[in-house]
């Protein structure tokens, strides 16, 4: 899911930083979310703001491995307005277990 939704410019620009399999990762990770929302989503906040005239609901929510910002219009389409990867994803762990 994180592939498809729209973006916005800062959001896109993150995104282009991010290697094929670290979205690969995060993509798994918001469409897991969205299917069992109770979960494995966190909502952290959200408000409502007026943008170029038109209404939007913004809601903060947290995955274990990331914080998305989501804006939803009047007519229900939804757009990743920011996010925040919390860790390196798919890092080794320093210690291999024995």
């Amino acid at each position: 899911m994180f592939t498809i939704l729209p973006k916005s410019e800062t959001a896109k620009k993150k995104a282009d930083l991010l290697t094929a399999l670290e979205i690969a990762h995060i993509d798994m990770c918001v469409t897991a979310a969205f299917t069992q929302p109770d979960s494995y989503v966190r909502l952290v906040d959200a408000f409502s703001s007026v943008q170029q005239g038109s209404l939007f609901q913004f809601y903060v929510i947290e995955l274990s491995e990331l914080a998305l910002v989501l804006a939803v219009s009047r007519t229900e389409k939804m757009a990743i307005i920011d996010f925040v990867v919390f860790d390196e994803l798919g890092a080794q762990p320093e210690q291999p277990y024995a």
